[in-house]
C-alpha cells in the first residue's frame, strides 16, 4: 500500500491520522514485564463540507520480545503495521485490529 508521509494534508485525497491512546512501556526491557501500545486511526477524505472521517480503527499489541524497552516497542510497531496494512486496502469504520 503506497504511503506518503507529510506534515500537512495539502493536495491529499485522503489522510490517515494516528494517535497513540495507551502505552505501557516502563524502562528496563523484559525485566519490567510486557510492553503494550494501543493506537487509534482515522481516515479522512476531503469533501464539499471539508474533511470527513470515512473509516477508523483501533489496534493493540503486546510483547515480551525485543532487546530493551525500545526494541520491544519496535516489535509492537512492526506487528501493528502488519495489522493495519490489510485495513488500508479495504478501510472500514470502527475496525478492531491486532489483539482487540
Amino acid at each position: 500500500v503506497p504511503v506518503v508521509l507529510a506534515n500537512a494534508p495539502d493536495g491529499a485525497a485522503r489522510v490517515l491520522t494516528l494517535t497513540v491512546t495507551q502505552i505501557l512501556a516502563p524502562p528496563g526491557g523484559a525485566f519490567t514485564g510486557p510492553k503494550s501500545m494501543t493506537v487509534h486511526g482515522d481516515m479522512q477524505q476531503l469533501g464539499p463540507a471539508g474533511w470527513q472521517t470515512i473509516a477508523s480503527f483501533d489496534v493493540r499489541r503486546t510483547t515480551t520480545r525485543g532487546g530493551g524497552t525500545c526494541g520491544m516497542l519496535e516489535v509492537i510497531m512492526d506487528a501493528m503495521g502488519r495489522d493495519v496494512r490489510p485495513w488500508l486496502e479495504l478501510p472500514s469504520m470502527d475496525a478492531l485490529l491486532g489483539e482487540l
